[in-house]
């Protein structure tokens, strides 16, 4: 069975683009139905750039399908994906989802549906992912499963997205009673629940964190490749939620992944990997503390930034 594809794309029609060439070069593209869901402005000085995005999406070309969603309205990308794969898998009972500043390798396609095949009846997995971190082991697993799960490229099927939770302070109260606050967190490497918090109070609205935490609560896990066949090009400045960095920057593999059945459980050494990633992310311990603070203290945290703005203007 060949998953359908779900490209979310708003404003940003060079990187659609970029995304649809890289995808038609999949060995499965050509047996693939694509939907392309495609936000709407958030004001009329955006209007132009959502109206050339859509246009871009209807020119999609190497595909069995090519059905455009637009929406009228602005539902940021939290909103846009928790609506397209819902709708997706209700109807499919399966999916592969990217984002519109995601490049993929020619053999993205073949081990996302590989793996959605192999895993589609284990009540452990929740899903299959094409983005690979950087990191520094030595000789890693062909696959691998680390707990949670991910969102740069990515694959899973009604019966995880089932259990997908969108009410953040539930989600905080259920890790709270599980006393695995830390362990979700990374081991103190990364503030996820942080995260969350934020989301429940209205200052961000990632539905990634609360995919993961869904997951996570029912000891759910991700599959993962060796070799990253998903490479993030929107870390440019040109996006709503990441700025300009090359933390995540990572080559794409010029070889398959090789899909064999393994057990279920979290690899060491990879997830000590993850978790060096994060921190450095974080900005190490002392960024981490930083974030915290200004999470605990919004004023304060809202001086500072005006505070470093100011500065910056001044040297500028």
């Amino acid at each position: 069975m060949i998953a359908p594809i779900i490209i979310f794309a708003f404003n940003r029609p060079r990187h659609l683009q970029k995304t649809l060439e890289a995808l038609q070069r999949n060995t499965l593209a050509a047996q693939s139905d694509l939907i392309i869901y495609c936000d709407g402005p958030r004001s009329e000085a955006e209007r132009t750039l959502t109206e050339e995005t859509r246009r871009v999406a209807r020119q999609a070309v190497g595909f069995q399908s090519v059905d455009v969603v637009p929406s009228d309205d602005n539902l940021g990308l939290g909103g846009s994906i928790i609506r397209g794969v819902g709708e997706v898998v209700t109807a499919f009972d399966r999916v592969v989802v990217l984002e519109d500043d995601l490049i993929t390798a020619p053999f993205f396609l073949e081990y996302m549906n590989a793996g959605l095949n192999l895993y589609a009846d284990n009540s452990q997995v929740a899903s299959v992912h094409g983005y690979l971190f950087p990191h520094t082991v030595d000789c890693p697993p062909e696959t691998f499963f680390l707990k949670g799960t991910d969102c740069l490229g990515w694959g899973t099927w009604r019966r995880a997205w089932d259990f997908f939770e969108p009410d953040a302070a539930k989600l905080l109260r259920q890790l709270r009673e599980a006393s695995c606050i830390d362990d979700f967190n990374a081991q103190g490497c990364y503030d996820f629940t942080g995260l969350l918090v934020d989301v429940a109070e209205k200052r961000n609205s990632s539905w990634a964190v609360r995919w993961h935490a869904s997951a996570y609560l029912r000891n759910m896990y991700t599959l993962y490749p060796g070799r990253s066949l998903v490479l993030h090009s929107g870390a440019d400045g040109s996006g709503t939620n990441c700025g300009v960095h090359t933390l995540f920057d990572t080559s794409l593999s010029d070889t398959p992944i090789k899909m064999q059945p393994i057990d279920v459980c979290a690899d060491p050494r990879m997830v000590k990997a993850r978790r060096t990633i994060l921190l450095r992310e974080s900005g190490g311990r002392m960024g981490l503390f930083k974030a915290r603070i200004r999470r605990r203290f919004p004023l304060l945290g809202a001086a500072w930034h005006a505070l470093r703005g100011k500065k910056a203007r001044r040297l500028a």
